[in-house]
C-alpha cells in the first residue's frame, strides 16, 4: 500500500506542476490506468502516448539504450523461448 501511495504523489506531484514525463512513467511503474484515471482521459490515449514517447527517445538518445550482447541475452533467457 505504501508503494502505490508514494507513486500517486509523486504523479499527482508532477500534473499538478502540468510537467508530467514519460520518464517518470518509466522510473515509477505506474500504470496506464491510472494515469488515464488522473487526467481523465481513455488508456489507450496513454498508451498511445506513451509509445511515441518511447520512439522519440530512442531516436534521441541513443547513448541512454545498452542492448545486451546477443551471448547474454541466450544465457538469461528461459529455455522455452530458446525453441
Amino acid at each position: 500500500m505504501c508503494h502505490q501511495v508514494s507513486w500517486k504523489v509523486n504523479v499527482l506531484h508532477c500534473l499538478s506542476s502540468n510537467n508530467f514525463s514519460y520518464v517518470d512513467k518509466l522510473r515509477l511503474n505506474v500504470p496506464d490506468q491510472s494515469i488515464a484515471y488522473l487526467f481523465g482521459v481513455s488508456q489507450s490515449v496513454i498508451s498511445i502516448k506513451f509509445k511515441k514517447w518511447i520512439n522519440i527517445m530512442y531516436v534521441n538518445l541513443p547513448s541512454l539504450i545498452v542492448w545486451l550482447r546477443r551471448e547474454e541475452v541466450l544465457k538469461t533467457m528461459f529455455e522455452m523461448f530458446k525453441k
